[in-house]
């Protein structure tokens, strides 16, 4: 969120009478009672806050899904009853002191949360904020006051972001051409820093992704293109020029460079490998170049950046499209990721069409290896596209792993996140459907869920002079939205738990890496897709008050029983089972993880039999659980199979916690996709306790069992969860019944058919990201290759798509009257006229009328088809938004271009790429209508190249009157009033 510059905002650190000093944002977090909410449930949270002098205003921002109530001091100060639309209001009377805030909120149905800001201004002209975050505490239905449930930012599913949500995620684009980086006066910076531009890249410097400092103080910057620059920089205060050299020439796109062991490590994606660069002879040139380790794979999700750990060994850390090897992606025998595999009980078909179709386990990873590369040892993996990579103080690893904005509006959409990496981590991302963005019992759990982003560099803070608390924060970058934001940690059991603060942004701030120099300073440079690029650099000029040196100290006996736990990741000691399995049921996930891990190492036959003979009671639940899914991961022998069901069905399901249910469905999953379908008696045994616990109240639980059951073919299933889907309030949890339903073989009739169908049509109007509609055809298929021929004539009206509002747009605009066959000159000289008072309610009904909004979203109406035109107004000015409605094709934002197609049989097809896999080409022909998908094998292409011809048909403007499209322009311009 947006906050004046000169804010020094607050909240608690530990302790409800500590505060910390924020920056342009502290940002505030979704919060429940848990991720799980119940119908018609009520909680409340609550927050004491000081207030140091008297306050002249204060103004309170909030959200609710689905109603809250405010109280300030006892007092009712607000209601929020939507999740689409701040509600404000002004806070009257708060005075310096200790205040509690308090919210009452209500969930009527499917998901649910709260979401406040409070910003107040002192006398003196300081500003201060308020937020909803992990340091609140809740009470629900069990009357005990806890920590509350952090659901993430602004902007995570399934709420997105509210309509007068300024940020812009297209910003970077005003970045394109222009000659010069941004001024550092147009930046805004946390109070206590100033930030001045050292340089913007000159012609030839190309565009830029990386930074280091060598051993002299001379900044090192990776480019987008080919070579690595060098950069003597002049002190603060002095005037020399600054001094730049290209010190190599061919490496390609270096995303990650480190100075390490008198050399320079350069991790080059586009040359795909991990290369050392040294000065043998003395002339201050890297006379070798030794390629350490060659990779594998694409270059898109590719090899990223480079961190030097506290054991001396160089951390790489790569996107899901690099290989281990240069050949496979097969882990290395020392790793502790060894036991990873996909895991899916029910693959899709159309998963290969979706994005990243070519990424399998590890997925992206993070290798270690030393000076000479003579070692190379994955230590974890499941990310999607981690850019940056380092470690804090305490010596722990951290990342911003991207998110997949295609898969927006489907269940298996995880947002952008900040991930504790540890030894053996999975962190979850698997291709297509088969992601995990909830919780699985293997997978360890994001830290903070960010929302849209696009992250790139990571740094810790303790690398600089900053003064608390940023010296202790991890900062992260943010390259679409042209932030950098500070994340605050705090120790929470093994892991930690954090909060964000948007520590500095600019608009456009297209900002890919940052690094710390030997002044002590933060600098960063912007670059990328061929951008404009600039040096920043970031110093404090002042004491930030209430310095956590003063910070609490907290436990740290998790964090250092995980260590010793990762110890044995691996080692074999068969003595150290005993300490291992104690672990095992631990109540913190990141010290079961751990124990779990390094249970997989030892000897299976030295344990086997324990874990089948665990006990099944209430107490030693968690241990048996933990136990069995280590022996389901390492064993590899079919005949367990039956004994590990054995144990689990034993288990009194009805004691269990949420998370133990979970847990234990889960083995039963991972059991039966490593070692295969169950006999007939043993899937009967299981089935009968499952079937016991279905429905669920929860969705998440009840979706995870519907799928166990739709594999075992429970005949009932259907029957009983087609009302569940039909009664789906959030289109995530309708997605999640329609793709575990689609090709369960028994328990159907006709009506239920009709119904499921009708559900489905449903979801062809669904919002979401580009891959959603291929994901919704690909369901239907399967749906339809399990219906005979007579279900087919009975149901042939519910089959097919629901009408998408497409057809010919020209067809349709033709229903208005033409006015004018407009062009550029005519209306450009209108715009040099005196501006006369628009009609800003009549540019919105002309966004309709002139079909606008069946491609193009504004604020929250519209479609994704084209580009968001929420923030074109910052983009382009009149004259430019006039000349791309009048000649569309005269600039094509590549992310929309079609594509022509021409077959060896000579037929010619135009549409936009949409997917494909290693044997065909998915081209979507109509725009207003996605869904509907042409499959070109590959073998059959004769040429491919793209079209010069937009998808925005020109014309739609000559249904309009010269004073309809000026109207139309303001309502881009200023937006709905």
């Amino acid at each position: 969120m947006r906050s004046p510059s000169t804010c020094l905002l607050f909240c608690l650190w530990l302790a409800p009478e500590i505060a910390i000093a924020g920056g342009v944002g502290l940002q505030a977090h979704w919060l429940w009672s848990s991720r799980s909410p119940r119908v018609n449930e009520t909680i409340r949270l609550r927050r004491e806050f000081n207030v140091a002098d008297s306050v002249a205003r204060a103004e309170l921002r909030g959200l609710a899904d689905d109603r809250a109530t405010v109280f300030l001091d006892g007092r009712n100060v607000a209601q929020f009853t939507s999740t689409r639309r701040f509600a404000t209001a002004q806070v009257a009377s708060l005075t310096a002191g200790k205040h509690l805030v308090e919210i009452e909120a209500t969930n009527q149905s499917g998901a649910a949360g709260v979401w406040l800001q409070l910003d107040w201004t002192e006398s003196d002209g300081r500003t201060q904020r308020l937020v909803t975050d992990g340091d609140w505490e809740v009470r629900d239905a069990t009357g005990e006051w806890r920590r509350a449930v952090s659901l993430g930012l602004l902007g995570i599913a399934p709420w997105w972001r509210p309509a007068g949500e300024l940020d812009d995620y297209d910003q970077w684009k005003r970045a394109i051409g222009t000659g010069e980086a941004d001024e550092a006066a147009r930046i805004r910076v946390a109070p206590g820093f100033e930030i001045e531009l050292v340089r913007s890249s000159q012609k030839g410097e190309g565009s830029w992704v990386s930074l280091t400092f060598d051993a002299k103080g001379r900044l090192i910057v990776g480019r987008e293109g080919p070579g690595i620059l060098r950069m003597t920089l002049p002190q603060v205060g002095e005037s020399d020029a600054i001094k730049v050299e290209l010190i190599n020439d061919k490496l390609l796109e270096c995303r990650g460079l480190l100075w390490a062991f008198e050399s320079l490590f350069a991790n080059a994606n586009n040359s795909k490998g991990l290369y050392r660069l040294r000065d043998t002879d003395g002339d201050d040139q890297f006379d070798e170049v030794k390629l350490l380790r060659a990779t594998g794979g694409g270059v898109g999700h590719g090899r990223n950046a480079l961190a030097l750990g506290p054991d001396n060994l160089i951390y790489v850390i790569h996107g899901n499209n690099v290989l281990v090897s240069e050949t496979d992606r097969a882990l290395p025998e020392d790793s502790p990721l060894q036991h990873l595999a996909e895991d899916r009980l029910r693959p899709a078909f159309w998963d290969r069409f979706l994005f990243d179709s070519d990424a399998r386990v590890p997925a992206g990873y993070v290798a270690r290896t030393d000076a000479d590369g003579s070692s190379w040892q994955v230590v974890a993996g499941g990310f999607r596209n981690p850019y940056g990579v380092d470690f804090n103080a305490d010596g722990e690893l951290f990342t911003f792993d991207a998110d997949n904005e295609g898969d927006q509006g489907t269940p298996w959409y995880r947002p952008t996140r900040i991930n504790h990496i540890v030894s053996g981590g999975d962190y979850g991302f698997r291709q297509g459907s088969a992601n995990r963005p909830g919780h699985y019992a293997e997978h360890l759990p994001s830290i903070l869920d960010m929302g849209l982003a696009s992250p790139t560099g990571v740094k810790s803070g303790h690398r600089g002079t900053f003064p608390s608390p940023y010296r202790e924060a991890m900062f992260v970058c943010d390259w679409s939205y042209g932030r950098i934001h500070a994340i605050h940690l705090d120790l929470n059991g093994a892991s930690y738990r954090c909060r964000s603060e948007v520590f500095l942004e600019g608009q456009p701030l297209n900002v890919t890496d940052i690094t710390f120099g030997p002044d002590g300073a933060m600098y960063f440079v912007t670059g990328g897709r061929g951008t404009q690029s600039g040096l920043y650099r970031v110093r404090s000029v002042g004491q930030v008050s209430n310095l956590p040196g003063q910070r609490q100290q907290v436990e740290r006996r998790p964090h250092e029983k995980r260590r010793q736990l990762e110890r044995w990741h691996t080692v074999e000691d068969s003595a150290a089972i005993d300490t291992l399995w104690s672990a095992l049921g631990s109540d913190d996930v990141w010290l079961r993880h751990a124990a779990r891990v390094a249970l997989e190492r030892q000897p299976v036959k030295e344990w086997r039999e324990r874990a089948l003979k665990s006990p099944t009671t209430r107490e030693s639940a968690t241990t048996t659980i933990s136990a069995l899914l280590a022996l389901a991961r390492v064993t590899g022998e079919p005949m367990t199979l039956p004994s590990i069901c054995k144990r689990l069905n034993a288990l009194s399901f009805a004691e269990l916690s949420t998370e133990q249910r979970l847990d234990a469905w889960r083995v039963y999953a991972v059991v039966f996709a490593r070692l295969g379908k169950p006999s007939q008696s043993i899937a009967k045994s299981v089935t009968e306790v499952l079937a016991q616990q279905f429905p669920q109240e929860l969705e998440e639980p009840n979706q995870k069992l519907c799928e166990l059951l739709a594999y075992l073919e429970w005949p009932p299933l259907v029957e009983q969860s087609i009302p569940r889907l039909e009664a789906a309030i959030e289109q995530a949890d309708k997605l999640a019944y329609l793709t575990t339903l689609r090709d369960v073989p028994v328990g159907w009739t006709l009506d239920l058919r009709r119904r499921y169908f009708t559900e489905l049509r449903k979801a062809d109007l669904f919002d979401g990201g580009n891959l959603l509609p291929i994901a919704v055809n690909g369901i239907r298929e399967d749906a339809l290759a399990m219906l005979s021929a007579d279900e087919r004539r009975e149901l042939e009206t519910v089959l097919e798509p629901a009408a998408e509002g497409g057809g010919d747009i020209l067809a349709t605009t033709a229903a208005r009257p033409v006015v004018r066959e407009w062009k550029l000159e005519e209306l450009e000289a209108t715009l040099k006229k005196p501006a006369a008072p628009r009609d800003v309610a009549r540019g919105e009904r002309l966004f309709r009328d002139a079909l606008c909004i069946r491609c193009h979203r504004f604020g929250t109406e519209g479609r994704t088809l084209g580009p968001d035109l929420t923030f074109v107004s910052s983009r382009f000015g009149p004259r430019d938004l006039l000349e791309h409605m009048l000649v569309p094709s005269k600039v094509i934002d590549g992310k929309y271009r079609q594509t022509t197609v021409e077959t060896k049989s000579g037929k010619v097809l135009v549409g936009q790429v949409v997917g494909g896999d290693g044997q065909n080409l998915l081209l979507a022909p109509d725009p207003l209508r996605p869904t509907k998908v042409t499959k070109i094998p590959l073998n059959e292409i004769e040429t491919r190249q793209a079209s010069p011809v937009s998808p925005m048909p020109v014309g739609l403007l000559n249904s309009l009157t010269e004073v309809e499209i000026l109207d139309l322009l303001e309502y881009l311009r200023i937006g709905r009033r």
